[in-house]
Protein backbone atom coordinates (compact mmCIF):
# COMPACT_ATOMS: atom_id res chain seq x y z
CA UNK A 1 0.00 0.00 0.00
CA UNK A 2 2.50 2.47 1.30
CA UNK A 3 4.70 1.75 -2.15
CA UNK A 4 1.67 2.13 -4.43
CA UNK A 5 0.47 5.10 -2.22
CA UNK A 6 4.05 6.73 -2.69
CA UNK A 7 4.07 5.96 -6.73
CA UNK A 8 0.92 7.72 -7.51
CA UNK A 9 2.18 10.91 -5.41
CA UNK A 10 5.37 10.66 -6.82
CA UNK A 11 4.28 10.80 -10.49
CA UNK A 12 2.00 13.99 -9.87
CA UNK A 13 5.05 15.16 -8.13
CA UNK A 14 7.26 15.06 -11.29
CA UNK A 15 4.05 16.75 -13.09
CA UNK A 16 4.68 19.65 -10.51
CA UNK A 17 8.32 19.62 -10.54
CA UNK A 18 7.79 20.27 -14.60
CA UNK A 19 5.04 23.26 -14.11
CA UNK A 20 7.82 24.14 -11.06
CA UNK A 21 10.23 24.56 -13.77
CA UNK A 22 8.21 26.27 -16.67
CA UNK A 23 6.97 29.14 -14.05
CA UNK A 24 10.36 29.97 -12.64
CA UNK A 25 12.48 29.97 -16.15
CA UNK A 26 9.43 32.05 -18.11
CA UNK A 27 9.09 35.73 -18.55
CA UNK A 28 6.85 36.05 -15.22
CA UNK A 29 8.59 38.59 -13.36
CA UNK A 30 9.38 37.78 -9.72
CA UNK A 31 7.53 37.86 -6.88
CA UNK A 32 4.53 37.26 -9.68
CA UNK A 33 6.23 34.14 -10.92
CA UNK A 34 5.55 32.82 -6.89
CA UNK A 35 2.54 33.70 -6.28
CA UNK A 36 1.29 31.64 -9.00
CA UNK A 37 2.95 28.89 -7.76
CA UNK A 38 1.17 29.92 -4.47
CA UNK A 39 -1.93 30.07 -5.70
CA UNK A 40 -2.07 27.17 -7.60
CA UNK A 41 -0.78 24.92 -4.58
CA UNK A 42 -3.69 26.55 -2.59
CA UNK A 43 -6.42 25.29 -4.82
CA UNK A 44 -4.43 22.03 -5.21
CA UNK A 45 -5.02 21.63 -1.67
CA UNK A 46 -8.38 22.68 -1.57
CA UNK A 47 -9.34 19.68 -3.92
CA UNK A 48 -6.92 17.20 -1.95
CA UNK A 49 -9.15 18.41 0.84
CA UNK A 50 -12.52 17.69 -0.52
CA UNK A 51 -11.19 14.61 -1.81
CA UNK A 52 -10.55 13.44 1.24
CA UNK A 53 -13.86 14.20 2.89
CA UNK A 54 -15.41 11.48 0.50
CA UNK A 55 -13.51 8.92 1.74
CA UNK A 56 -15.38 6.34 3.81
CA UNK A 57 -13.45 3.98 5.93
CA UNK A 58 -14.08 0.88 6.62
CA UNK A 59 -15.80 -0.12 9.95
CA UNK A 60 -12.68 -2.08 12.09
CA UNK A 61 -12.90 -3.48 15.29
CA UNK A 62 -13.80 -0.94 18.27
CA UNK A 63 -11.21 -0.74 20.88
CA UNK A 64 -12.09 0.38 24.35
CA UNK A 65 -12.83 3.93 25.09
CA UNK A 66 -10.29 5.99 26.84
CA UNK A 67 -9.84 9.09 28.00
CA UNK A 68 -6.76 11.14 26.49
CA UNK A 69 -4.88 11.28 29.92
CA UNK A 70 -4.76 8.08 30.36
CA UNK A 71 -4.09 7.40 26.97
CA UNK A 72 -1.04 9.75 27.35
CA UNK A 73 -0.26 8.36 30.74
CA UNK A 74 0.43 4.82 29.39
CA UNK A 75 3.25 5.87 27.07
CA UNK A 76 5.61 6.08 29.71
CA UNK A 77 5.02 2.75 31.12
CA UNK A 78 5.14 1.65 27.54
CA UNK A 79 8.11 2.89 26.79
CA UNK A 80 9.91 1.39 29.77
CA UNK A 81 8.70 -2.08 29.12
CA UNK A 82 9.09 -2.42 25.65
CA UNK A 83 12.27 -2.41 24.83
CA UNK A 84 11.83 -3.15 21.03
CA UNK A 85 9.73 -0.40 20.55
CA UNK A 86 12.42 2.26 22.08
CA UNK A 87 14.74 0.81 20.25
CA UNK A 88 12.63 1.37 17.24
CA UNK A 89 11.43 5.28 18.10
CA UNK A 90 15.76 5.94 19.13
CA UNK A 91 16.70 5.11 15.60
CA UNK A 92 13.23 7.10 14.08
CA UNK A 93 14.13 10.07 15.93
CA UNK A 94 17.98 10.01 15.21
CA UNK A 95 16.94 9.70 11.75
CA UNK A 96 14.03 12.06 11.58
CA UNK A 97 17.15 14.66 13.31
CA UNK A 98 19.41 14.36 10.47
CA UNK A 99 17.54 15.48 8.18
CA UNK A 100 17.76 18.98 9.77
CA UNK A 101 19.99 20.24 6.75
CA UNK A 102 17.43 19.27 3.67
CA UNK A 103 15.49 22.38 3.75
CA UNK A 104 18.64 24.49 3.18
CA UNK A 105 20.11 22.17 0.09
CA UNK A 106 18.12 24.13 -2.62
CA UNK A 107 18.86 27.38 -0.38
CA UNK A 108 22.95 26.40 -1.04
CA UNK A 109 22.57 25.24 -4.16
CA UNK A 110 20.97 29.21 -5.55
CA UNK A 111 23.21 30.90 -3.01
CA UNK A 112 26.80 29.17 -3.14
CA UNK A 113 26.79 26.85 -6.12
CA UNK A 114 24.94 29.96 -8.26
CA UNK A 115 21.88 27.52 -9.27
CA UNK A 116 19.08 29.38 -11.85
CA UNK A 117 16.01 29.75 -10.20
CA UNK A 118 14.80 26.96 -12.60
CA UNK A 119 17.23 24.28 -10.85
CA UNK A 120 14.19 24.10 -8.29
CA UNK A 121 11.96 22.55 -10.74
CA UNK A 122 14.80 19.94 -11.40
CA UNK A 123 15.85 19.30 -8.39
CA UNK A 124 11.92 18.81 -7.56
CA UNK A 125 11.85 16.07 -10.76
CA UNK A 126 15.05 14.36 -10.24
CA UNK A 127 14.32 13.84 -5.94
CA UNK A 128 10.84 12.74 -7.36
CA UNK A 129 12.18 10.46 -9.59
CA UNK A 130 14.59 8.77 -7.31
CA UNK A 131 11.60 8.98 -4.45
CA UNK A 132 9.68 6.60 -7.02
CA UNK A 133 12.38 4.26 -7.84
CA UNK A 134 13.24 3.76 -4.09
CA UNK A 135 9.47 2.45 -4.18
CA UNK A 136 9.92 0.02 -6.77
CA UNK A 137 13.45 -1.43 -5.25
CA UNK A 138 12.63 -1.57 -1.69
CA UNK A 139 8.88 -2.49 -2.34
CA UNK A 140 10.19 -6.46 -2.50
CA UNK A 141 11.87 -6.52 0.30
CA UNK A 142 9.97 -4.96 2.40
CA UNK A 143 7.26 -7.48 1.20
CA UNK A 144 9.47 -10.58 2.01
CA UNK A 145 9.81 -9.37 5.74
CA UNK A 146 13.10 -7.68 5.36
CA UNK A 147 12.17 -4.29 6.91
CA UNK A 148 14.85 -3.44 8.76
CA UNK A 149 17.54 -3.67 5.54
CA UNK A 150 15.44 -1.24 3.93
CA UNK A 151 15.12 0.77 6.56
CA UNK A 152 19.26 0.30 7.08
CA UNK A 153 20.03 1.15 3.04
CA UNK A 154 17.48 4.29 3.50
CA UNK A 155 19.66 5.47 6.56
CA UNK A 156 23.04 4.75 4.50
CA UNK A 157 21.51 7.17 1.65
CA UNK A 158 20.41 10.09 4.32
CA UNK A 159 24.30 9.85 5.64
CA UNK A 160 25.57 9.73 2.34
CA UNK A 161 23.57 12.93 1.22
CA UNK A 162 24.62 15.40 3.42
CA UNK A 163 28.51 14.14 3.48
CA UNK A 164 27.72 14.72 -0.76
CA UNK A 165 26.56 18.12 -0.19
CA UNK A 166 30.05 18.75 1.86
CA UNK A 167 32.13 18.39 -1.37
CA UNK A 168 29.77 18.72 -4.88
CA UNK A 169 31.23 21.80 -6.33
CA UNK A 170 28.49 22.54 -8.80
CA UNK A 171 24.75 22.62 -8.51
CA UNK A 172 24.68 20.07 -11.37
CA UNK A 173 26.48 17.07 -9.13
CA UNK A 174 23.97 18.65 -6.19
CA UNK A 175 21.24 17.41 -7.81
CA UNK A 176 22.64 13.89 -6.56
CA UNK A 177 22.45 15.07 -3.04
CA UNK A 178 18.34 16.08 -3.41
CA UNK A 179 17.95 12.53 -5.18
CA UNK A 180 19.88 10.66 -1.99
CA UNK A 181 17.99 11.98 0.35
CA UNK A 182 14.39 11.79 -1.54
CA UNK A 183 15.51 7.69 -2.15
CA UNK A 184 16.27 7.43 1.87
CA UNK A 185 13.50 9.21 3.02
CA UNK A 186 10.80 7.25 0.67
CA UNK A 187 12.51 3.66 1.54
CA UNK A 188 12.68 5.09 5.28
CA UNK A 189 8.96 5.85 5.33
CA UNK A 190 8.21 2.60 3.79
CA UNK A 191 10.12 0.73 6.02
CA UNK A 192 8.98 2.75 9.61
CA UNK A 193 5.20 2.03 9.21
CA UNK A 194 6.26 -1.51 8.44
CA UNK A 195 8.42 -2.11 11.62
CA UNK A 196 5.76 0.02 13.83
CA UNK A 197 2.78 -2.54 12.34
CA UNK A 198 5.47 -5.08 13.32
CA UNK A 199 6.56 -4.14 16.72
CA UNK A 200 2.80 -3.40 18.18
CA UNK A 201 0.55 -6.03 19.54
CA UNK A 202 -3.03 -5.83 17.19
CA UNK A 203 -5.22 -4.61 20.46
CA UNK A 204 -2.44 -1.59 21.30
CA UNK A 205 -1.86 -0.44 18.24
CA UNK A 206 -3.58 2.73 18.04
CA UNK A 207 -1.63 3.51 21.24
CA UNK A 208 1.60 2.54 19.81
CA UNK A 209 1.00 4.90 16.46
CA UNK A 210 -0.52 7.66 19.26
CA UNK A 211 2.91 7.45 21.01
CA UNK A 212 5.10 6.98 17.94
CA UNK A 213 3.49 10.11 16.46
CA UNK A 214 3.75 12.16 19.41
CA UNK A 215 7.85 11.40 20.32
CA UNK A 216 8.78 11.76 16.42
CA UNK A 217 6.97 15.00 16.05
CA UNK A 218 10.20 17.01 18.39
CA UNK A 219 12.80 15.97 16.10
CA UNK A 220 10.94 17.87 13.03
CA UNK A 221 11.86 20.76 14.85
CA UNK A 222 15.58 20.32 13.80
CA UNK A 223 15.97 22.33 10.71
CA UNK A 224 15.29 25.52 13.32
CA UNK A 225 18.66 24.35 14.94
CA UNK A 226 19.93 23.68 11.65
CA UNK A 227 19.01 27.63 10.91
CA UNK A 228 21.25 28.97 13.91
CA UNK A 229 24.40 26.81 12.65
CA UNK A 230 23.86 28.45 9.65
CA UNK A 231 24.14 31.73 10.81
CA UNK A 232 26.72 31.12 13.01
CA UNK A 233 29.00 28.49 11.22
CA UNK A 234 27.96 28.43 7.96
CA UNK A 235 25.65 25.42 5.53
CA UNK A 236 28.83 22.90 6.15
CA UNK A 237 28.62 22.86 9.60
CA UNK A 238 24.83 21.75 9.38
CA UNK A 239 25.35 19.34 6.67
CA UNK A 240 28.23 17.68 8.84
CA UNK A 241 25.79 17.19 11.81
CA UNK A 242 23.26 15.78 9.58
CA UNK A 243 25.99 13.31 8.13
CA UNK A 244 27.11 12.61 11.61
CA UNK A 245 23.41 11.74 12.85
CA UNK A 246 22.43 9.63 10.40
CA UNK A 247 25.93 7.37 10.83
CA UNK A 248 24.66 7.38 14.61
CA UNK A 249 21.37 5.98 13.44
CA UNK A 250 22.76 3.57 11.70
CA UNK A 251 24.96 2.32 13.57
CA UNK A 252 21.73 1.51 16.05
CA UNK A 253 19.95 -0.89 14.18
CA UNK A 254 22.22 -3.26 14.71
CA UNK A 255 20.19 -3.86 18.18
CA UNK A 256 17.08 -4.56 15.64
CA UNK A 257 17.72 -8.77 15.25
CA UNK A 258 14.25 -9.01 17.76
CA UNK A 259 12.42 -6.45 15.63
CA UNK A 260 13.88 -8.22 12.12
CA UNK A 261 12.15 -11.75 13.74
CA UNK A 262 8.57 -9.91 14.67
CA UNK A 263 8.39 -8.53 10.86
CA UNK A 264 9.27 -11.89 10.05
CA UNK A 265 6.10 -13.02 12.05
CA UNK A 266 3.66 -10.66 11.08
CA UNK A 267 3.97 -11.00 7.75
CA UNK A 268 3.11 -14.69 8.05
CA UNK A 269 -0.04 -14.17 9.78
CA UNK A 270 -1.09 -11.67 7.31
CA UNK A 271 -0.61 -14.05 4.54
CA UNK A 272 -2.38 -16.66 6.80
CA UNK A 273 -5.34 -14.59 7.25
CA UNK A 274 -7.92 -14.95 4.18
Amino acid sequence: FWALRSVIGGVLALLAGLVLRQILAGDIPFPDNFGYLLLIGAVLAILAYISFTLVREPPGRAGARQPLVTVLSRIPALLRQDYNFRRYLRVRFIALLALLGEPFYAVYALKVLDAPASAIGTFVMLSTAAAIAANFLFRRPADQGRNVMVMQISILLLCAAPLLALLAPSWQLFSVVMMLSAAGQSGMGMAAWNLLYAIAPEEDRPLYVGAANTMLTIPTAAPILAGAMITWAGYLSAFAAAGLLALCALALTVRFAEIQRLDVQALKVTRSRP
